[in-house]
């Protein structure tokens, strides 16, 4: 944690998302050591019994909170209101319901939750922003369940923005690559059928099964698939929604383990609100090769 906190100093930023927070080093460490350096923050713990969760600081003199809200990621796509009949929200519910393990994995197994905090500036006259912060789902079968999770946080985003006339800032660990559906939803605004995206993002639907655990399962074959389930929707954003840009853009990697190195980790803002002026240096391959991974002695 000090080297996390270096880093943090060094860099000195305005508003810092955090995911894996472990739930007593927030209470104990980045909690009041933050609020030492000034700023204000929020945590959102994951549900069952996992004691971590995501956070979101903002500087106390740049930003005041409006509101903020920890909503597990099931109950995102619950009672819209009737701003969003422009989502396909009850298509995506009726798609869910339809299949059984999907929907027991998404409304029961999965503990994914987003934090959402709205902000009002303190030095730019009634500027404000909705930031949402999350850690997907992690199996490497779930993209398709990454893209919905996705696709729901964005509705709720919307739903703020709207509300408080807000800009957004999307952001956390996708558990996604930059050609996944979470991505490609986010960077083209739809992953539509008979698509590379939709075709992969949607493969493993009736492969994916809760407590699969080492080498993962063959693919079904056709013919144990029940053919009257519904097939995949299109998923897309309607055009109210902003445009968003990838303010990070494609780093080697956010994320170097012994055997997995990707970027998985993405800031998301809308293009009518914000734009970048720079971002901070990526690191090489070159610089971990030596270290076997990240973190390690030197890197938080």
């Amino acid at each position: 944690m000090p080297l996390i906190l270096c880093e943090l100093i060094h860099h000195a930023p305005t508003l810092l998302l955090l995911q894996e927070v472990d739930t007593s080093a927030y209470d104990t460490f980045f909690s009041p050591v933050l609020s030492a350096l000034g700023y204000e923050g929020v945590f959102g713990e994951k549900c069952g019994n996992q004691r971590e969760g995501v956070a979101i600081f903002w500087r106390s003199d740049e930003f005041e909170l409006i509101e903020s809200q920890c909503i597990p990621v099931r109950d995102l796509s619950a009672n819209p209101p009737p701003s969003s009949s422009q989502w396909e929200l009850p298509s995506l519910n009726n798609f869910i319901e339809a299949h059984q393990n999907l929907h027991d994995i998404m409304s029961e197994k999965v503990g994914t939750v987003c934090l959402f905090a709205t902000l009002r500036s303190r030095k730019v006259n009634d500027k404000k922003v909705v930031l949402t912060n999350t850690h997907l789902f992690y199996h490497p079968l779930a993209d398709h369940i990454r893209l919905l999770q996705t696709y729901f946080i964005l509705h709720k985003a919307s739903v703020l923005a709207e509300q408080h006339n807000a800009g957004i800032i999307v952001g956390g660990d996708f558990n996604s690559d930059p050609p996944s559906g979470a991505c490609q939803l986010m960077m083209t605004r739809s992953v539509a059928p008979n698509t590379p995206t939709h075709d992969e993002c949607f493969s493993n639907l009736h492969r994916l099964k809760w407590g699969d655990r080492g080498a993962l399962p063959p693919p079904p074959k056709a013919s144990d698939i029940d053919s009257s389930l519904p097939p995949p929707p299109p998923i897309k954003l309607p055009p109210k929604f902003p445009q968003l840009f990838n303010a990070v853009g494609f780093p080697p990697f956010t994320n170097y383990a012994v055997g997995f190195v990707a970027q998985l980790d993405y800031i998301f803002p809308s293009s009518s609100h914000f734009e970048l002026i720079r971002t901070a240096p990526s690191l090489q391959q070159s610089h971990i090769t030596n270290l076997t991974a990240m973190p390690n002695e030197f890197m938080p």
